[in-house]
């Protein structure tokens, strides 16, 4: 990924600059061309977590074994809720026949890029990182 990012300076510096999270750019980064890379930034930058989710991560080195398990236990819950969001997306997603739009031939090949991060290196060599 970091090498498709020297192709983008603006996101590569969001990045470096917390502005925009790894996670974040790792999506994008190999669906934006230089062309479009600050119309995709403006999209991206400064997403922030949820409160509930980023509260679940403060004072970790202090909780209990009990305490941990619990806050371990609703950042899956969380993880799921967000699983069910982006799954009734997809169904949209397959029912219109929008992957087309997105330049897949089919549904299968769309996931299957969604779930490969890919990073391009300048002799036109894709490797999934």
């Amino acid at each position: 990924m970091w090498l498709a990012l020297r192709e983008l300076p603006q996101l590569r510096e969001a990045v470096l600059e917390g502005d925009v999270s790894w996670g974040a750019a790792r999506l994008v980064v190999a669906h934006v061309s230089p062309e479009t890379e600050e119309a995709c930034l403006e999209s991206v930058r400064g997403v922030p977590l949820p409160a509930e989710l980023a509260r679940l991560g403060e004072g970790l080195a202090d909780c209990s074994p009990r305490e941990l398990d619990g806050r371990l236990r609703a950042a899956i819950a969380f993880l799921q809720t967000v699983d069910f969001q982006v799954g009734r997306i997809l169904r949209q997603v397959a029912d219109r026949r929008l992957f087309t739009e997105l330049g897949f031939a089919s549904l299968a090949l769309c996931a299957g890029a969604a779930r490969e991060p890919v990073e391009r290196f300048p002799s036109g060599d894709v490797r999934c990182a």
